[in-house]
């Protein structure tokens, strides 16, 4: 019964904003907005003087003629026709709030809303999916064609890797999920094929880590133990099943032969914070047992921390036909995109993308990348 009083009492002051503005002896709507169209005339008037278009006797006989319909509209608006009873509009709208309007409302909650009703099955429900941006729709169909020819030609791990990564791209993962298994199947042991399929899993699974994953991200931290995203993911997977110090070990050995720079230490500390605050284990007391032998380049991954193409990338380039070398250019200008997007303030990776949009022909996206380039620049030499 609570439940009832509160709605109706919800339900009164929702018909006090609606009824109030009816009520009003005022001017129209439609005579505020014709006034203050006059008003703007009469300020553009003495713009266009200042600008030379008009001269001041031009400019004075308009000023005239616009206040004489300015003070006709404000004298309707304050006459009797302003200020009279109501009309039959005005009676009609008032009955339609006042009676009709709660009864329906309370009618159509009495049908689809009654907390004793069971919720409505995701599958029954009438929600059209989002519509895709135009240049995800151009990469949607360029991962269409590169699936159909990875059909025809199933041994090319080079194609599946493409097909994978451009399926990240747009985030459909269980489809990149299936074309990087593919190519984990063809090579298991190939730089970035393991660990794209663990993590293309992990992503489809809705951030779990499943047994298949595991198995690709061991397969990856056997060979590449100190590759980050291996580095990365295998940390993550610990953290999932409580093996936190073993988790908090991976991640200080991450940190480590990290660059001071890279792009994944945010969310590094994020996890170690994360970690330490659940197993009680400071990481500042945790030495790493790994050392950086040379420069490590990023990971290629999805999300926000998405770099420009790995060298194997441009190798499996060379060896591709025309199409799918253009698929795979829009695919890494895609993701160089949505980096930013997270990271606004990085001066070359903007400076990148402009170049590659310039490559593409899209001169609107060059010059929107090129406006952001001079403000970053501003910035840096006020």
């Amino acid at each position: 019964m609570s439940l009832w009083i509160a709605a109706g009492f919800l339900s009164v002051i929702a018909l006090l904003a609606l009824i109030l503005p009816l009520l009003r002896r005022g001017a129209s709507a439609s005579d505020d907005h014709e006034a203050a169209v006059y008003e703007d005339q009469i300020a553009e008037i003495g713009r266009d003087v200042e600008r030379g278009l008009l001269s001041e006797t031009e400019a004075e006989a308009l000023r005239k003629e616009i206040t004489r319909r300015l003070e006709k509209v404000r004298g309707e608006a304050s006459g009797p026709q302003g200020a009279g009873a109501f009309g039959n509009a005005e009676i009609a709208a008032l009955i339609i709030v006042m009676i009709f309007l709660p009864a329906g409302a309370f009618g159509l909650y009495g049908y689809l809303g009654s907390p004793d009703k069971p919720d409505l099955p995701m599958s029954a429900r009438n929600i059209a999916p989002p519509e895709q941006a135009p240049q995800n729709q151009e990469l949607a169909k360029l991962a269409e064609n590169l699936a159909a020819k990875m059909a025809q030609n199933p041994e090319r791990l080079e194609g599946w890797m493409l097909l994978g990564r451009t399926y990240m791209t747009l985030q459909d993962y269980p489809k990149a999920a299936r074309a990087f298994g593919r190519a984990f199947g063809l090579g298991p042991e190939k730089p970035d094929v393991g660990v794209s399929f663990a993590e293309a899993l992990y992503m489809a699974s809705g951030g779990r880590f499943t047994a298949e994953a595991d198995t690709a991200l061991s397969t990856s931290a056997r060979v590449f133990p100190a590759e980050p995203k291996t580095m990365f993911y295998q940390g993550l997977s610990l953290a999932e099943k409580n093996k936190f110090a073993e988790a908090i070990q991976v991640w200080v050995n991450l940190r480590a032969v990290s660059p001071p720079n890279a792009p994944w230490l945010p969310s590094l500390r994020e996890r170690l914070a994360d970690a330490a605050q659940k197993s009680g284990i400071d990481p500042a007391t945790v030495k790493p047992t790994v050392t950086p032998a040379r420069p490590v380049a990023p990971p290629v991954a999805s999300g926000p921390n998405i770099p420009g193409p790995t060298r194997e990338d441009v190798e499996a380039a060379q060896q591709m036909t025309s199409e799918d070398r253009q698929a795979f250019i829009r695919s890494m200008v895609q993701r160089l995109a949505d980096r930013l997007e997270d990271e606004p303030n990085d001066l070359a990776g903007w400076k990148r993308l402009a170049r590659a949009y310039r490559v593409l022909g899209e001169s609107a996206k060059a010059e929107a990348a090129e406006k952001r380039i001079a403000e970053l620049e501003k910035k840096a030499n006020p």
